[in-house]
């Protein structure tokens, strides 16, 4: 665990910091398999601004942004967004954005709120050492805590951190064995018939992390986006603010 404090500390350290994600998604429901691949950009600045923008195969473009004044959420495969005051830490952000069915994943935005590495996971160690993109890294491999891990069978995250700069390198989530409901085509009396069958699913998310700058020089700029034509606002969800 002191590995991944001593990571946070260096992202929560940084005036301001830029990443890109190339990031696999597997999934795999009673044998099948669907792979699903998502790319996503992010900017940072002290003390609350922030710029998310995810590009997710037959979804679409996902932006949003918070540059203390407004919160932003827009959504290109319906040409909608909503606004929500802006928010006073990363932390606040990153929990406004749960409304909107956005979270984070033990990636960099994960430690850049500042919430305790402990509480995401219930235990870590150092497993080892391996390059990645010749870059060399440690190798901590953490088990989720049971509030996360649910009622999966096993839930373990894994981490390659930069032995120099101390920052993520590439992040694994996965998720195996939890209980779910298939509906699959069976035949009953020679006639085929939809029924709900228990089985597993088993999940794993592997992030890439890349074009990595320290402390950029970001400006007003860099925490806004320009509307497309055309694009609607929407209504504040549920105990939601607009």
């Amino acid at each position: 665990m002191a590995v991944l404090k001593k990571v946070q500390q260096t992202y929560l350290g940084l005036k301001s910091y830029s990443q890109k994600i190339t990031a696999t998604n597997v999934v795999v429901v009673s044998g099948r398999r669907q792979v699903v691949g998502q790319e996503s950009e992010l900017r940072y600045q002290q003390p609350n601004r922030t710029f998310i923008q995810v590009s997710t195969p037959n979804v679409g473009t996902l932006t949003t942004f918070n540059n203390g004044r407004e919160m932003l959420v827009y959504r290109g495969s319906s040409n909608t967004y909503q606004k929500r005051p802006g928010q006073p830490t990363v932390k606040a952000y990153v929990r406004a954005l749960r409304e909107f069915g956005i979270g984070t994943m033990l990636d960099p935005l994960a430690f850049l709120t500042g919430e305790p590495v402990q509480t995401a996971l219930a235990s870590a160690t150092v497993s080892g050492s391996e390059a990645v993109d010749g870059v060399p890294c440690e190798v901590v491999v953490g088990r989720l805590t049971p509030a996360l891990a649910s009622k999966a069978k096993s839930a373990t995250a894994t981490f390659w951190v930069d032995k120099s700069a101390n920052l993520l390198r590439r992040v694994k989530i996965a998720v195996t064995g939890v209980p779910a409901t298939a509906r699959v085509r069976v035949m009953v009396q020679g006639k085929p018939v939809i029924k709900s069958m228990p089985t597993t699913v088993d999940q794993t998310t592997t992030m890439s992390i890349h074009d990595v700058k320290l402390n950029p020089p970001l400006n007003d700029a860099s925490f806004t986006f320009a509307l497309p034509k055309g694009a609607t606002e929407q209504a504040a969800a549920a105990g939601g603010k607009k």
